[in-house]
């Protein structure tokens, strides 16, 4: 069978299949000292999670294309799993490895990955036979364990950096701006803490606030920044983000529950009308009933690319004509009244 037939389709690199075979073979005295690199793609899964399918196996393709201008001729690169790659180096001493892994680790910090809203990062590992006596199954395995010591802290940074990439890229290239987020994150505080939450769950609607609509970046801008009406495709697209949100939510593995159903049930409406599952009255997680009002409250007074804003007595107007249809009228009651008196403190 040809070398060929034993390619990744996705990433063009060797099968984990052919790798053992060749692995077989290479395993020969005159090949020592023997080095194995394991690299696992940090946030693969919030990556698929959060912008779809097609962005991780993008971000799959440019990992390959790195680490084989990582490799020398002699090296055998392989997929080893989902989201792992794993290298062979003939005549390579463990602390060459130990160079080869350092470099394609910056490899990943340098490289923009402009194709991705986020860039994620590779955690590393590497052993080495350097003994006829020694595995080379063995030899694997302790590359893997080494990798997986660093990977719980790396993953967990990895994953909360490319939350933060996701946010930064809807502030640059969508209406969802830093200063929005901000704003819905302080009004969905004072709401919160006038329903009497407690300081860690405050935190958490804080957090959900914060990332209410990450779901949204798996949309393209053109779509967000549209002026026009959208056309029944936008639209579905646009409804779909809470979903996706949540998803993501649940993907990064630092949200808890709550958070993740405040970001999934956002834009439900308190008369059942809202998506994406036409929740309605204290149906609707508390969470999400507030961040509704607090993020409507916001994009009202800040406006929107088809919608010039409105003053802050203009937006009251249109609160309260709403509460009971699209807000909780408890909630309604707290925001108006906290405004009200905003302004007549300002006013002494």
């Amino acid at each position: 069978m040809s070398r060929v037939s034993f390619k990744d389709p996705l990433t063009g690199v060797y099968t984990r299949e052919f790798f053992e075979e060749e692995a077989n073979r290479l395993d020969s005295d005159r090949q020592l000292p023997i080095s194995i690199i394991i690299g696992d793609v940090n946030g693969l899964g919030l990556i698929n999670a959060a912008l779809g399918n097609a962005a991780g196996d993008a971000l799959l393709k440019t990992t390959a294309k790195l680490l084989k201008r990582a490799c020398r001729s002699s090296d055998l690169l392989a997929r080893w799993g989902g989201d792992e790659f794993i290298i062979l180096l003939p005549h390579t001493r463990e602390h060459d490895a130990a160079s080869i892994a350092a470099r394609i680790e910056d490899m990943f910090r340098d490289n923009s990955l402009k194709d991705l809203p986020a860039a994620p990062g590779m955690t590393v590992g590497y052993f080495a036979k350097l003994h006829r006596w020694q595995d080379l199954g063995n030899i694997i395995k302790d590359a893997e364990e080494d990798m997986n010591r660093k990977k719980t802290d790396e993953s967990k940074k990895a994953r909360e950096d490319i939350l933060e990439g996701i946010l930064e890229f809807l502030s640059e290239n969508t209406p969802e701006t830093a200063e929005h987020v901000a704003s819905v994150q302080k009004t969905a505080r004072l709401l919160g803490r006038k329903m009497g939450l407690e300081e860690e769950s405050l935190e958490m609607l804080e957090r959900a606030a914060r990332f209410h609509d990450m779901g949204k970046a798996a949309i393209h801008p053109r779509v967000l920044s549209k002026t026009s009406a959208l056309s029944g495709e936008e639209w579905e697209e646009i409804r779909k983000h809470p979903e996706t949100g949540s998803r993501a939510a649940e993907a990064a593995g630092s949200f808890p529950a709550a958070a993740a159903a405040a970001i999934l049930s956002h834009h439900e409406r308190w008369d059942g009308t809202g998506y994406p599952s036409g929740l309605s009255g204290e149906n609707i997680p508390l969470l999400s009933r507030i961040i509704c009002l607090a993020d409507s409250f916001d994009v009202m007074t800040r406006g929107t690319p088809y919608k010039s804003p409105l003053t802050r007595a203009e937006a009251m107007d249109e609160i309260r004509a709403m509460a009971g249809k699209q807000f909780d009228p408890v909630l309604v009651a707290i925001l108006v009244s906290e405004m009200e008196t905003s302004e007549t403190d300002q006013e002494k």
